[in-house]
């Protein structure tokens, strides 16, 4: 894997209006670049659309590549590692939803869009190809980025303002409750918030597109890795049952399963020295 800052990554937070809906907006840039440059990528189960100005950007999802090239696609919500390929010029923009809040702009169940990678994406987002074209003529003329954070600003809040879906507050809060209790399970959820499994499974499928003990799995996973890179732990035994896990083998094979390495390795590759 590469180094980040061989594709200048910038991301920016949203203005006020957006900033309970969208993550970030991303720009990956390196004009001059002659190189192939590969990124892993662990997703949050939240969708996001990446609009490709560059060159060839090679995606693998689920053991499936696609290739992009002067476009626009939708990234699809996944529990799956994502690896993002740049050969040559390098220039793209990203926006990243909150994983229950691309359903606002999508307007469509997002288990439909689960494990996706969509080109051109039309069926809920009709104007894509325009936001492209009028970012392409921004960039063009050498536009500052905050004009067109702008005008990606603008076309996101009138696609909200026209969608008919409602924010769901109890699905914010058991998404909070999992954020905040590494150890929580669906049983818990399911008493604490007096939602049946059925209708919590529903919940997810709807708003997220994954179930939600796949959601809590990844959710811990994606702690334990940041704990790992910043080695805030003492032994990789501790971690593990601090955690939930029965045993160390458990909690290996569960984070190889979504890293697509051993905790130790995934170590050794952010701690080198």
């Amino acid at each position: 894997m590469q180094d980040i800052n061989e594709i200048q990554l910038q991301m920016h937070a949203p203005c006020t209006e957006l900033i309970g809906f969208v993550q970030t907006i991303w720009f990956a840039t390196n004009t001059s670049n002659k190189q192939t440059l590969s990124f892993k990528i662990l997703n949050d189960c939240a969708s996001g659309f990446i609009f490709n100005f560059g060159d060839e950007i090679n995606l693998k999802m689920k053991g499936v590549n696609q290739v992009s090239q002067k476009e626009y696609l939708l990234l699809g919500p996944t529990t799956d590692m994502l690896t993002l390929t740049f050969k040559n010029e390098i220039n793209c923009i990203g926006i990243r939803f909150f994983p229950e809040t691309g359903h606002h702009f999508l307007n469509v169940e997002m288990s439909q869009l689960a494990n996706k990678i969509i080109f051109r994406y039309k069926s809920h987002f009709e104007t894509g190809s325009v936001l492209y074209k009028d970012i392409k003529q921004l960039l063009d003329k050498k536009a500052d980025k905050k004009d067109v954070i702008h005008i990606i600003e603008a076309y996101l809040l009138h696609v909200l303002k026209k969608s008919k879906v409602k924010i769901h507050h109890k699905l914010n809060n058991i998404l909070k409750a999992i954020q905040n209790d590494q150890g929580i399970n669906i049983s818990k959820i399911s008493h604490d918030f007096k939602i049946s499994h059925r209708d919590l499974q529903r919940l997810f499928k709807r708003y997220i597109g994954v179930a939600p003990n796949v959601y809590i799995r990844i959710n811990k996973i994606r702690n334990l890795k940041t704990i790992i890179a910043n080695n805030r732990f003492d032994s990789l035994t501790q971690l593990s049952l601090d955690n939930g896990y029965f045993d160390q083998a458990h909690f290996i094979r569960d984070f190889k399963g979504f890293m697509q390495e051993t905790p130790k390795k995934y170590y050794k590759i952010k701690n080198p020295n």
